[in-house]
C-alpha cells in the first residue's frame, strides 16, 4: 500500500512536468538539457529521445513538437522510470519467456 500511494504522489507530481525548450536553439544544444528528475535521477531531452525511439518514433525532431506533445512524451518517460524504479524495488524481474 504504501508503494501504490508513493507511486500515485509521484506520477502526480510529474504530470505538471513540463520541459523548457528554446525552438530556436540547436538540437545539440539541446540534447543534455535536464527536463525532469526521478528519484534525483536527472532525465535529459537524449532520455527522452531514445525514449521515443525505443517507442517506434525515431525520426522525431524533439525541437519541432509542440509544448503538449513534449509534455505528453516527458510525462510517459517519467512514469516509465517510476514503474522501471519501482519493479526494482520489489524485486520484479523480466523473463523473454
Amino acid at each position: 500500500m504504501k508503494h501504490l500511494f508513493l507511486i500515485s504522489i509521484l506520477l502526480l507530481t510529474s504530470i505538471f512536468v513540463i520541459p523548457n525548450t528554446d525552438a530556436n536553439a540547436d538540437d545539440s544544444r539541446l540534447v543534455n538539457r535536464v527536463i525532469a528528475s526521478v528519484d534525483g535521477e536527472a532525465l535529459t531531452l537524449n532520455d527522452l529521445q531514445e525514449y521515443l525511439t525505443m517507442m517506434g518514433q525515431s525520426n522525431v525532431n524533439i525541437s519541432a513538437l509542440s509544448k503538449s506533445e513534449l509534455s505528453d512524451a516527458t510525462h510517459d518517460l517519467v512514469s516509465m522510470r517510476l514503474i522501471e524504479k519501482e519493479s526494482i524495488a520489489l524485486g520484479l524481474e523480466v523473463s523473454n519467456a
